[in-house]
């Protein structure tokens, strides 16, 4: 095998070994989701077992059977090869089997110690599995022999994906069906079986189409059988307790750590949840380790075959070369792993517990990887046996070590055991590797990368330092990891070519890599050096602004705490039938997480639905006076209330305060009348019924103070309000005006005086309230955002998905809802069901209490004026498109001019024009910077892609650096000119591609004077109404079907947040068949790119709104962006397949 041919295999195997675990291990989190912890549970205490038979049945087989067949090749006897594959099979059947009926006939005892039956039918089915994967195990060893990774690769990622498919469709089933929890966990393992079979059916396809497929003119005996199942065993054996390393000292962990606490003195009923944090490091350890087993697999034919040559010096190189791959690789992961642990924990386990644990297992995969790497070198020298004793001895060491550090450290013990027991293995490998091809262990390339690692992880984690993860949501950590990892990986490259550690040929042999090496080393032309500048310079001061964007993802990942309002008067009017009490229904809806009630201002109309008072006029009455001997005592003013006089003294005493009243007596009952000249009406705010204040706080509610813009309100009204409020009391206007407006100086000295008591303020989404702006502006944006939703409008499901979305998407904290006309007792039902189902729905990092409005971000001038400064040089850099210096000077003059009036005035609007303009040309810049290139490859077009996402987020960062603050992310204050991102681009890139050919057509054809035609006309139309239904959609009332919105629904349940359709399905699809297209049908790819540009539009839309979360618009776009390049690689695969096709089918049909 050739040294390329064993880089080739490497990197097939990592990346096969790779994708497969990360659908082995990310699944689980779907899976726990769809069934629940119950049945994620009962896989996990199930899969160990299946995975410890399956290695000792199958491991060693691939792996003896390739060493075998690199003999018989080197050796020149390729007729033993059909034996020994024949020997295999029968040996891997028997093995399966024997595997099989051993789970089969104690799956009860197994299951008991597992935890119970629970556990036993999921044993039985995974067990079937066995016997179909040794067999499978055979033809991986058969291509592996060969120097042919590639079957053993596709066959993995075939299983595993099928496994996984398989598992969660049935799962989903099988819950809908309401099955139990043991039938869900046990018919979900059919899934292992499938995949399985899969995999072995593709395997037997390549095996029978295979040239190497071997033959042999003897006949095959019990002899035969005996000579080579006697070879397979010696070398498997071995290599299947070296394969189980891991295995072993999990197995060990599980017996020896729960001892160790329980000494410690950890309570039992509590050693289950510390073993499962322990296992949270264990998980990340396994995948920092991908590298060095998949290594292993093409490394130990390659020794064979070097070894039976007699070729030391090249053993030896192979050797040094091989464990540099792996510390290029291991070292940088773990330390990366130490650096993270905080948002790895966070974002993979949904909180911080056992960080530190993770860290110390992080460090532990150095020497993990190390120590399989190094094992399967001795397989290779040909010392599996002494390779098997090490790994024995190891086990014994880890028991031992566990038991003593555990009882004295806790279970940071358990780490520190597996990092030393790890380290020791290491080296007592290394040396046993020494003693037989003296290599160097350490040389001066592998200090450099640990220096380059040590580096890296230094300035990845510096920043986790001064950030409290405490505050932080699992999305937000996840998209710091994806980002800390990609910079991280960006740094560690630099420096390793920096140190000469890698050269440019041998990334070349990465196929991605390459490319992107291509962009940092391709010499550039003279011209190319100024604007290489200021990419550079516009990189800087982005970098140099970020810390406002931090304040705004910190700001934003704090404000976690929404609330659920109903109006007081609704509770009451649904106990009007007086099966129900108010303190009842108050309690039930407490109880399915109702925090908080609004109350309006008390009015005459009010308090006499209240049944507190009863209200007259005076002509009522002198009507039942009429026939009464008091008819002609009183002089009744017609058009003048007369209130009866309320049984309650705080209700009597309430009126007497509130308004100016005279008590009279008519026919011996007492009245309050309003004199004649009082302006007062039925609907005059009186104040706030502090009885029905203590009831909501009886109940354990909060209660918001709602208040009209009545132009009754007096400096009473507003002492009582200041005397009402608590910490957690807010205020919501009444109707469409905030108190005191149209007046602006009543307005502000009454909210000043509103502020200045602690009051916080509601914007109500969807709503203008007029002087609503003013106020927020005068507070500083310390409001908070409300959703007010009716019951009545959608169905229960579309009502609770309607306000967790609210909450998780816009920035609401406040769910504000009308109950259910109709039957009280349906309504209150429907509305318990509505609050306990958003609660149960909404996602876990967000907490049920009393809201608070965003901390203030700081809006630094120096902040703004390098974000200026980036947006100007970036215009520069777009206008460079049009090839004209006049151009190019106006933009810069133009830009500037904006930057200056902007910070000389203060005044908003040259801000948002100024942000509106980079939101413009964005999109633009990025097509069209991007198509001029020769894309005739796949990796050419993934390159003019990523860098099309490059000009895009550079544009983005400029956009939402400059409309950063309070004032944007509630909303108060929005960026203007939606439409025109939306228009502009598209008009843009078709005038430029097709303007001078248009024009040319125009002028040529004297197309104004030309016929018109009935087609002529319907296009026009289509195109119009096109045009008009995409420009419609761009808001928040544009037209959706039920069918896309189930899917927008479901794309949400799956992926937290959905990617917009018009990116991922129309927008980045068209753009990337366009670049294809490009050196194909230049036409055809131009045209294509006018609807392509609606990805990267859309995109910059998506940061523009700025009341959505910024960690969620970065997903939204990351989801968009991979998901369209997958269906634009698909659509390009297509119009490459079916192309010629169609090609001729239309030569034919027009020929």
């Amino acid at each position: 095998m050739s040294r390329s041919t064993f880089i080739k295999g490497t990197i097939i195997l990592t990346v096969a070994t790779l994708l497969s675990k990360l659908f082995g291990s990310i699944f689980r989190v779907p899976l726990q989701n769809i069934a629940g912890d119950e049945v994620l549970g009962i896989f996990s205490l199930v899969y160990p077992v299946y995975m410890v038979a399956l290695i000792l049945s199958v491991a060693g087989i691939p792996t003896a059977i390739s060493k075998l067949i690199a003999e018989q090749k080197t050796n020149g006897e390729e007729a033993n090869i059909q034996p020994i594959f024949v020997t295999a099979s029968i040996l891997a059947l028997s093995f399966g089997v024997l595997s099989f009926a051993f789970i089969y006939l104690f799956s009860s005892p197994i299951a008991y110690a597992l935890g119970g039956s629970s556990t036993q039918l999921a044993l039985i089915v995974v067990a079937a599995t066995l016997l179909i994967a040794p067999y499978m195990a055979v033809y991986r060893g058969f291509f592996q022999g060969f120097g042919d990774m590639g079957p053993t690769a596709v066959s993995q990622v075939i299983e595993q994906i099928i496994r996984v498919i398989f598992i969660l469709g049935i799962a989903y089933f099988l819950v809908r069906q309401n099955y139990s929890d043991d039938i869900v966990a046990g018919w979900i393992m059919i899934g292992s079986v499938i995949g399985a079979i899969a995999s072995f059916l593709y395997l037997r396809m390549k095996y029978q189409h295979s040239s190497m497929k071997p033959t042999s003119k003897t006949t095959y005996t019990f002899q035969t059988f005996k000579r080579f199942s006697k070879r397979i065993l010696i070398l498997s054996i071995p290599i299947a307790i070296g394969s189980i390393t891991m295995a072993l000292i999990n197995f060990i962990d599980s017996l020896t750590i729960p001892f160790g606490l329980r000494t410690f003195g950890i309570d039992t009923s509590e050693i289950t949840y510390f073993y499962g944090i322990y296992g949270r490091g264990l998980a990340l350890v396994q995948i920092a380790t991908v590298f060095a087993t998949s290594i292993v697999l093409p490394l130990i034919p390659l020794l064979t075959e070097k070894l039976a040559n007699k070729d030391m010096l090249g053993t030896k190189a192979t050797i040094e070369k091989t464990f540099l791959m792996s510390r290029m690789i291991s070292w940088p992961a773990a330390l990366g792993l130490l650096a993270l642990s905080l948002p790895i924990n966070l974002g993979l386990f949904s909180d911080l517990e056992g960080s530190s644990l993770i860290a110390i297992l992080g460090l532990s995969s150095i020497f993990t990887s190390l120590t399989v790497l190094s094992t399967g070198i001795l397989q290779g020298l040909n010392f599996a046996k002494q390779a098997a004793i090490i790994i024995l001895a190891g086990v014994l060491l880890k028991a031992f070590s566990n038991v003593f550090l555990v009882q004295a450290f806790g279970l940071i013990g358990a780490a520190i055991s597996t990092l030393l027991v790890y380290l020791i293995l290491y080296s007592i490998n290394s040396l046993a590797i020494y003693r037989k091809v003296s290599f160097t262990i350490i040389n001066l390339n592998s200090m450099k990368i640990l220096f380059s690692s040590i580096i890296m992880a230094s300035i990845i984690g510096l920043p986790t330092l001064f950030i409290d993860f405490t505050e932080w949501s699992r999305v937000q950590a996840l998209l710091y990891i994806f980002i800390a990892v990609l910079f991280g990986m960006t740094v560690y490259f630099i420096l390793l070519l920096l140190w000469k550690v890698i050269e440019k040929e041998d990334l070349k042999r990465i196929p991605i890599v390459s490319h992107l090496m291509g962009i940092i080393f391709k010499e550039r032309k003279k011209k190319m050096s100024k604007q290489k500048g200021i990419w550079i310079t516009i990189i800087l001061l982005i970098l140099a602004s970020s810390p406002g964007l931090y304040e705004r993802w910190n700001a934003e990942a704090q404000n976690n705490t929404y609330e659920m309002v109903v109006p007081y008067e609704e509770i009451y009017n649904s106990t009007a039938d007086g099966e129900q009490s108010v303190d009842e229904v108050l309690s039930q809806l407490k109880a399915a997480g109702l925090t908080t009630v609004s109350l309006n201002p008390t009015t005459l109309s009010s308090l006499e639905k209240q049944g507190i008072i009863r209200l007259y006029t005076g002509s009522e009455i002198a009507e039942m006076l009429f026939f009464s001997n008091e008819g002609n005592a009183f002089e009744m003013d017609e058009d003048n209330y007369y209130i009866t006089v309320p049984e309650n003294a705080y209700y009597r005493n309430f009126l007497l305060e509130s308004l100016d009243l005279e008590e009279i007596n008519i026919a011996g009952v007492p009245f309050y009348h309003i004199p004649e000249n009082a302006d007062i009406t039925q609907n005059t705010m009186l104040g706030y019924d502090e009885l029905i204040l203590q009831q909501i706080k009886s109940n354990n509610l909060n209660y918001i103070l709602r208040v009209p813009n009545d132009k009754s309100i007096t400096h009473s009204h507003m002492e009582q309000l200041v005397d009402l409020n608590n910490s957690e009391t807010n205020i919501l206007f009444s109707g469409e005006e905030v108190v005191g407006y149209p007046d602006i100086e009543r307005m502000n000295s009454w909210t000043a005086q509103l502020t200045e008591a602690g009051f916080h303020y509601y914007m109500i989404e969807f709503s203008h309230q007029r002087g609503f702006q003013t106020l927020a502006r005068n507070t500083d944006y310390n409001i908070l955002r409300l959703h007010s939703m009716n019951l009545n409008q959608k169905s229960l499901d579309e009502s609770i998905h309607q306000a967790v979305r609210a909450v998780k998407e816009r920035h609401i904290r406040s769910i504000f809802f009308h109950l259910q006309t109709g039957d009280p007792e349906e309504s209150l039902e429907n509305a318990t069901a509505f609050v306990s189902g958003v609660n149960a729905q909404m996602p876990g990092h967000f907490a049920l209490g009393s809201p608070e409005p965003f901390k203030q971000i700081s809006e630094s001038k120096w902040i703004q004026i390098c974000v200026l400064l980036a947006g100007i040089l970036f215009t520069y850099l777009s206008s460079r498109m049009m090839k004209s210096r006049m151009i190019q000077g106006l933009a810069i003059l133009f830009m500037a001019s904006l930057a200056g009036l902007y910070l000389t005035l203060d005044k908003l609007v040259f801000l948002q024009a100024f942000a509106l303009i980079i939101a413009i040309i964005t999109p633009i810049f990025a097509v069209l910077a991007t198509s001029q290139s020769q894309t005739n490859t796949i990796s050419k077009i993934t390159r003019q892609y990523m860098k099309a996402i490059g000009i895009s987020f550079i544009g983005i960062v400029i956009v939402v650096g400059l409309l950063n603050g309070n004032a944007f992310i509630t909303g108060v204050e929005v960026f203007r000119g939606v439409k025109l991102i939306y228009v502009v681009p598209i008009l843009f890139v078709g005038l430029y591609l097709f303007g001078r050919k248009a024009l040319h057509l125009v002028m040529q054809t004297k197309i104004l004077q030309a016929e018109v035609k009935y087609w002529h006309v319907l296009v026009g139309i289509l195109i119009a109404a096109a045009f008009l239904y995409y420009v419609s959609r761009t808001g928040n009332a544009g037209i959706v079907s039920d069918l896309e919105l189930v899917i927008r629904n479901k794309l949400e349940e799956w992926l937290y947040v959905r990617p917009r359709t018009k990116e991922f399905l129309i927008g980045f699809p068209l753009y990337l068949l366009a670049l294809y297209m490009m050196n194909k049908q230049q036409i055809i790819g131009k045209v294509l790119l006018i609807p392509g540009v609606i990805g990267f539009l859309s995109m910059m839309n998506t940061f523009t709104h700025f009341h959505i979360p910024l960690h969620l618009s970065l997903l939204r776009s990351f989801y968009s962006l991979l998901f369209g390049y997958l269906i634009g690689i698909l659509l390009i695969y297509l119009v490459k397949r079916f192309s010629p096709y169609l090609l001729k089918l239309f030569k034919t049909r027009w020929s």
